[in-house]
Formats: C-alpha cells, structure tokens, sequence
C-alpha cells in the first residue's frame, strides 16, 4: 500500500527590497527635513552625482544640526520660562547636547511651565476656577494640560455667570435688568457686562435715585413751606385777636 506523504510548501522568499539610490536618499531627505536640509538637498540634486554623495556624507549632517539650533532658538524666543531657560543651555552646549534636547529633554521644562501656568490661572479665577485648578495641579501632567486646554475656560464662564447673578441681586433696576439679559443670552454677552455694561447700568441706576432724591427734596421743601406758611398765617390770626381784645 503506497503511502502518500504530503511535504509541506516551500515559502518563497521575498524579494530583497533595494536599497535607495543616492539620489533617492537625498529626495527624501529634502522631503521630510527641515529648511536647511531641504535647501541643501535641493542643491545636491540639482548637481551632480558627487554633489549628492557629499551630501549624503556631510552636508545633511550639517544642515540637520542648523534645522536643531533654529528650532531651539525659537523656543528660546517663543516658549515658556521653563523650556526657553532649557533650550538656551541646549544651545550653548554640544552637538549632542542640543539633538537630546531636541529629542525630549524639553518634555519635563514642558511639564514645569504648564503647571506654573496652571496655578497662576487658578490664583487669578473665581472659585470654580480655584476648585479645578487646585485639583489639576494635584492631579498628573494629563489633567494639568486638560485643565490648560479646556477645563480653566469653562470654569471661567461658569464663574462669570455666578458673578453676574451677585451683580444682579444687589443692583439697581436698570442694572438688574441687563444682567437678566445677559444670563440669558450667551457668554459672549456675559463678558460684555462685566467688563463694561455694568458700569452704563450701574451710572443709570446712580442718575435715577439722584434725580429721585431731587424730587423728593423738592416735594419736602413744598411741605415744610407750606406748613410754614400755615403756622404764620395762625400766628398773625391770633396777634390779630389779641389786639381786638386789648381794644
């Protein structure tokens, strides 16, 4: 009885990928690089073939380095005081130094300046704002940057609404009635109250009890003159009578 025995499929190998060319490399280079090296990619390629090894060995190396320091010197320009102070000494440091800081030696100086900022939010908002700052800042880096991105404007709207509900309650008709408006309009108004529509209202509302108090000045003095009036009209009834009787 014959047996049949099934061999197992051979894989066939994949083909080798071949390597790029160096004038394949050097388009990369210039597609995925900074301005330095894109420039001096563009440069290479538009000569000839020595220009492009020379680029390959050297010259990508040297424009990499300057893309470095321009982008370090822009976070010593732009960044915080934290990243800037970091990137600085990056900058005056070694070749090595500046590509690890590059890398991520800017995460933690990062980190450092956005909870400062954070607690400088805190310390300048309202209490939600101080509710959910305090509680980033006691929490990680993640909640620190959501409280950074989205959590401290939300807190500040809602502390704002709360401030117009005081204003509101303690004012004056014409200030309780814009503050009325803008609760119930949108945050945009808020804002508006508070920073200057409660100040118009606030006057209006002075300029009427100032007029009130004229008017009622105006009818007190009526009534004390009238009443003046009365009282020597009596009098001179009465010096009147007196002198009849004397007669």
């Amino acid at each position: 009885m014959a047996t049949l025995i099934s061999a197992a499929p051979v894989s066939a190998e994949e083909p080798a990928i071949p390597p790029l060319s160096e004038r394949a490399q050097a388009l990369e280079a210039w597609k995925s690089s900074g301005p330095a090296v894109k420039a001096a990619a563009q440069e290479a390629l538009t000569g000839s073939d020595t220009k492009v090894r020379e680029f390959l060995e050297d010259g990508r190396k040297v424009a990499e380095e300057l893309d470095l320091r321009e982008a370090a010197l822009t976070l010593v320009t732009e960044a915080g005081p934290g990243v800037s102070e970091a990137a600085a000494a990056a900058l005056n440091g070694t070749p090595e130094q500046l590509t690890a800081f590059m890398k991520d030696g800017w995460k933690r100086p990062l980190e450092d300046d956005q909870r400062v900022a954070a607690a400088r939010a805190t310390e300048a908002g309202g209490p939600g704002m101080r509710e959910a700052g305090d509680a980033a800042l006691n929490g990680t880096i993640d909640d620190v940057r959501a409280f950074l991105n989205d959590g401290q404007y939300k807190r500040r709207d809602d502390d704002a609404r709360v401030r117009v509900s005081q204003i509101e309650m303690a004012g004056g008709p014409a200030t309780k009635r814009a503050a009325s408006a803008a609760l119930n309009a949108g945050i945009g108004e808020v804002r508006d109250f508070l920073a200057y529509g409660q100040y118009i209202t606030r006057a209006q509302d002075q300029e009427h009890a100032s007029v009130s108090d004229l008017a009622s000045q105006v009818t007190d003095a009526a009534t004390a003159a009238a009443k003046a009036k009365t009282s020597a009209e009596a009098q001179a009834k009465k010096a009147k009578n007196s002198a009849e009787l004397a007669k």
